[in-house]
């Protein structure tokens, strides 16, 4: 009799949760629980350079969070799938996604994550070539901005040859990202510094700060980016002369670079004029 109870008992509490579950405020947290749960997974995936599936979870993560009550999900989702489309440098792909989330954020007063969307739509704006209309977002959004605004100032300093000044931006933000213990950052930016080091022709600077960038990468779980920084220290051995580690360091690039990247040509490459 006493089991019969607690049978009927179970099943009882079992329909009251169903029903708590089901109605009122707590109907859409399903939706958020999958929403995340495939985003934790496209996040991972992003990290080891698997592209295809990152953008493929992402991308249910998005339908899920349609139903979601909470709006800030799709905001990031759109933004996190713009960030994929931009380290396979589809930029055109990648503006799309930052401009939609750019809006959402705008819509629910979330500035902080409206600007980082501003600063990869200035930076895909640079990537397909419109350093005008980026440098026209950077003074309207960028000014002051903190770390992340240097980093992007830095960046457009680059592509516009302006090597000096992007030493003077990236340098001015390691120590911020060196408090914070952000190994992350740091590394792209020690990446970024030895890249304008590279073409400063400061080999030895250079060689530092790109060793240094393998380091700080090694102290995190990312590995999407490491081919970018082997492709730089092939660039380096060949502008000095050192065609055997120029090579060595080319193959192993492409051996980690995800899926849909295109590494440039080793003639590039070895042209020591470029650092991707």
């Amino acid at each position: 009799m006493i089991i019969a109870n607690m049978k009927t008992f179970i099943k009882i509490g079992l329909f009251c949760m169903l029903v708590f579950f089901s109605c009122g405020g707590r109907k859409t947290s399903g939706y958020d629980y999958a929403a995340g749960a495939y985003g934790k997974s496209a996040y991972a995936c992003f990290n080891e350079g698997d592209f295809t599936g990152a953008k493929k979870l992402y991308s249910k993560a998005l339908l899920i969070a349609q139903h979601s009550d909470m709006p800030s999900l799709k905001a990031r989702y759109l933004f996190n799938i713009g960030r994929v489309y931009f380290e396979e440098d589809a930029f055109d792909s990648a503006q799309k996604y930052f401009l939609e989330s750019y809006s959402e954020f705008l819509f629910l007063g979330d500035t902080l994550s409206a600007s980082s969307a501003a600063g990869f739509i200035c930076l895909s704006y640079a990537g397909i070539g419109a350093l005008d209309s980026a440098k026209m977002i950077a003074d309207g959004t960028g000014t002051g901005g903190g770390a992340f605004w240097g980093m992007v100032r830095g960046r457009l300093y680059l592509n516009e040859g302006r090597p000096e000044d992007a030493l003077r931006e990236f340098s001015a933000v390691a120590d911020l990202y060196k408090k914070k213990k952000n190994f992350e950052q740091l590394s792209l930016n020690c990446f970024l510094r030895g890249k304008a080091a590279l073409y400063l022709k400061d080999f030895k600077r250079s060689r530092e700060l790109l060793d240094s960038s393998i380091v700080l990468l090694d102290k995190t779980g990312v590995r999407y980016s490491r081919w970018r920084v082997l492709t730089g220290l092939s660039a380096l051995e060949f502008c000095t002369g050192e065609e055997q580690r120029g090579v060595m360091f080319y193959r192993r690039a492409q051996e980690c670079a995800p899926e849909g990247v295109i590494i440039p040509a080793l003639e590039k490459v070895k042209s020591c004029s470029e650092l991707n």
